[in-house]
C-alpha cells in the first residue's frame, strides 16, 4: 500500500517537472525568437541607414562639383571680360619702350608699370586725376584767401581785375580705338581714335609688328598671319599720355 502510494507520488512529481519544463521551454523559445526579431531589426535599420547616408554623401559631391564648374566658369569668363577691356598681353610682358611711355603719363616708374596688372594702373590713372583735383581746389581756396586778407571784397575785386585767375587745366586726355577685330592680309583697314577727351595733340599708332603711324585717322594693311595688338598712344599740349589697345586677328 505505501509502495503504490509512493509511486503514484512520483508519478505526479515527473508529470507536474514535465509541464513546468515544457512552459519554461516555450517562454525561452519565444525570449529567443524576440531577440532575434530585434537583432534583425536593428541589422536593417542601420542598413538603411548606411545607405541614405551613402546617398546623401554622393548627393553632395554631385552638387560640389557642379559649384566648383560654376566657379571655373565665372572666373574664365571674368578673366575674358578683363582681357578684353583692358587689352592684350600683362603688364609683365611689355616692351620697355611702351612701359616707358605709360610711366610717364602716370608718374611711376617703368619697373612699376611692368610689376602691376592692367586694373592697378587703371587705379592709379584715376588717383592721379582726383589728386590733380584736390590740388586745383586746393589753390583755388589759397588765392581767395590772400585776396580776402588784402581787403576784403574790393580787394579782390582788384586783384582779378589786375592779375585774372588762371584758365581751369583741360581734363587728362583720353580715347578708345574704333577698328575691326579681324582682317586678312594685304587688305587694307582702317583704324579711328574715338571717345575723345582733353585738349589732344597728338596721335601715335604702333600697330603690333614694328610699324608705327601717327595722325588719325590711319589706314594700315598687315602681310602676316597672327594676332596683332594695336595700341594707340595721345598725348595734350601739358605733355599727358594715354594708351589704348585693341587686339586685331589676321586671318
Amino acid at each position: 500500500m505505501r509502495v503504490g502510494a509512493v509511486a503514484g507520488g512520483m508519478l505526479v512529481a515527473i508529470v507536474l517537472a514535465l509541464v513546468l519544463g515544457g512552459s519554461l521551454l516555450g517562454r525561452w523559445g519565444d525570449v529567443r525568437a524576440s531577440r532575434e526579431a530585434v537583432s534583425g531589426a536593428l541589422d536593417r535599420t542601420e542598413d538603411e541607414f548606411a545607405q541614405g547616408a551613402r546617398e546623401r554623401l554622393r548627393k553632395l559631391e554631385r552638387e560640389n562639383a557642379e559649384l566648383e564648374q560654376q566657379l571655373e566658369a565665372e572666373q574664365k569668363k571674368r578673366e575674358a571680360e578683363r582681357q578684353e577691356r583692358y587689352g592684350g598681353r600683362p603688364m609683365r610682358d611689355m616692351s620697355a619702350k611702351d612701359a616707358e611711355v605709360i610711366a610717364r603719363s602716370l608718374g611711376i616708374t617703368a619697373d612699376e608699370v611692368r610689376a602691376s596688372s592692367p586694373v592697378e594702373l587703371e587705379v592709379i590713372r584715376r588717383q592721379n586725376e582726383g589728386r590733380a583735383e584736390i590740388e586745383k581746389l586746393q589753390k583755388e581756396v589759397e588765392r581767395l584767401q590772400v585776396l580776402a586778407a588784402q581787403g576784403g571784397a574790393r580787394g579782390a575785386a582788384s586783384a582779378s581785375s589786375a592779375e585774372p585767375a588762371p584758365r581751369p587745366s583741360p581734363l587728362p586726355p583720353e580715347a578708345t580705338i574704333a577698328g575691326p577685330d579681324s582682317t586678312k592680309a594685304d587688305h587694307e583697314v582702317t583704324f579711328e581714335a574715338k571717345n575723345l577727351r582733353g585738349n589732344i595733340q597728338k596721335f601715335t599708332w604702333r600697330m603690333g609688328d614694328g610699324t608705327e603711324l601717327t595722325g588719325n585717322p590711319v589706314k594700315y594693311k598687315y602681310v602676316n598671319l597672327s594676332s596683332f595688338t594695336v595700341r594707340l598712344t595721345v598725348e595734350d599740349e601739358q605733355g599727358r599720355m594715354f594708351e589704348a589697345q585693341k587686339q586685331v586677328e589676321v586671318k
